[in-house]
């Protein structure tokens, strides 16, 4: 589980805010499974931790893809709607946190 190890060890370098090695962990766990769920919302994570909305928005769409009911991935997606205006598109979002 060598895709495990990279994700585990890019939130752990995260937490210490070591965000480029953060994502050289992550993406090293993408590169042997692109559909990796954690590491796809770790880089997430991270992008939106630097701002970057525009980065990490796909990476949750992805996990959503794979995961439909992923609790994390909607509820950050839900945030990034609602911080964009687009409240209707939160709501959806909400809504469909809460039928889990």
């Amino acid at each position: 589980m060598a895709t495990a190890r990279n994700a585990k060890e890019g939130f752990k370098l995260m937490t210490m805010g070591l965000l480029k090695e953060a994502a050289r962990e992550f993406n090293g766990a993408l590169e042997k499974d692109p559909n990796d769920a954690s590491a796809l919302l770790g880089l997430a994570r991270l992008h939106l931790a630097q701002h970057h909305p525009q980065e990490a928005r796909p990476l949750l769409e992805r996990v959503l893809a794979l995961h439909p009911h992923n609790p994390e991935a909607r509820g950050f997606l839900a945030r990034l709607q609602a911080e964009g205006g687009k409240d209707g598109g939160a709501l959806n979002e909400l809504r469909a946190l809460a039928k889990g």
